[in-house]
């Protein structure tokens, strides 16, 4: 009886330390990246509403490497699934029993996904990585791994405005700020400004997404007594390599024209207009 009782209060303990001996697979196996068939280039070739096509997912096993099997698992019925209420209309495509060892990574697909016609560009897809694995102690475990996946982003945003008519006073610095709502990673620009002023060499200007603090320097007291700034930069525009420091920003951001007149004796201007298309690739 007394044996009996023992045995009653080691269970639960016995039971814990039998189930803990191998770490749950979320803490082991990981998910690493996505790739539209270009590793690097997860935009290149995304997925538009109501179309097919394919993509790769590259997962990672964190245990440590060893020369032993005890770190390596081999992944069973690897296979993409669409969350309750995503806009995926079907995932085609799985991986049988693909091993991955520790300390390493491994891509699989492709996966075929159909994007519902209804789904807004940017969207999230919300996407599952489903599987089993079986540990060093032969116990099956089942993984659900998240996969950050969205509809193909919008080709371009854009933010253009006329008759600003801010004053850019002598001795003092000007900002128009505005704002883009839309989300995309940014890979190319075109920046169209027209500032009104009689003598530009007293006149700094600059460019600002504010998110990120990243300002890009547009004009530095050039030109003298030239009049008025009205000129376009970047896709469709005059050539401005620091433009390129734009590039992988998320466009969703407020964004500053800022404009310094420097001279005591300079007359002042005004900022007439604006134009900034952001594309995403």
């Amino acid at each position: 009886m007394k044996l009996l009782q023992i045995l009653t209060f080691l269970f639960p303990f016995i039971l814990c330390t039998f189930f803990s001996a191998a770490p749950a697979l979320s803490s082991i196996i990981s998910f690493e990246s996505i790739d539209y068939g270009t590793i690097g280039s997860p935009y290149k070739d995304a997925i538009p509403p109501g179309q097919a096509g394919d993509i790769y997912i590259t997962v990672m096993n964190s245990a440590p490497s060893s020369s032993s099997s005890s770190s390596s698992y081999v992944l069973r019925d690897v296979h993409m699934q669409a969350r309750t209420g995503s806009c995926v209309e079907n995932i085609v495509g799985e991986w049988t029993q693909p091993l991955i060892v520790g300390g390493a990574s491994l891509r699989l697909g492709p996966f075929r996904i159909t994007m519902k016609a209804d789904c807004e560009r940017g969207q999230s897809a919300a996407l599952l990585f489903v599987g089993t694995y079986r540990d060093a102690v032969e116990q099956v475990h089942r993984t659900w791994i998240e996969v950050p996946f969205f509809v193909q982003p919008l080709p371009a945003v854009q933010f253009a405005q006329s008759n600003i008519g801010i004053p850019v006073p002598r001795q003092q610095t000007s900002e128009f700020t505005f704002s883009i709502l839309e989300q995309i990673p940014i890979a190319d620009v075109t920046l169209s400004i027209n500032i009104q002023h009689p003598y530009i060499g007293s006149l700094v200007v600059h460019l600002e997404h504010v998110a990120s603090g990243q300002r890009i320097e547009l004009h530095n007291r050039t030109g003298a007594r030239t009049n008025n700034i009205v000129r376009t930069w970047g896709r469709n525009g005059d050539s401005l390599p620091t433009l390129s420091n734009l590039h992988g920003l998320n466009s969703l951001s407020d964004w500053k024209l800022i404009v310094k007149n420097n001279l005591w004796w300079s007359a002042s201007g005004h900022i007439e207009s604006l134009s900034l298309t952001l594309y995403s690739h």
